[in-house]
């Protein structure tokens, strides 16, 4: 299934990095990644194919990262891995 990560966070420096490091260690790609950032916040969204359970581990993990504010996840339409 295709789910979408929308991620508030501070403007600081690594926080894109830690954030593409925790779907790197699970082994799952990145379908879409976007960033925009205003002022002191940045909005991340990722666009991933993958199962439930490893989706909500996913998003736990990201709460755990360092500056990020909220996390939304949202899951979409089926995809490859369904």
């Amino acid at each position: 299934m295709e789910w979408t990560y929308t991620i508030n966070a501070l403007s600081r420096p690594r926080v894109l990095m830690r954030v593409v490091q925790v779907f790197d260690q699970q082994m799952v790609p990145m379908r879409e990644c976007r960033l925009i950032e205003s002022g002191n916040s940045l909005r991340i969204t990722v666009i991933i194919d993958a199962g439930e359970d490893l989706a909500r581990r996913m998003h736990a993990k990201l709460y755990k990262q360092l500056d990020m504010e909220h996390i939304d996840l949202v899951g979409g339409r089926s995809g490859q891995n369904d």
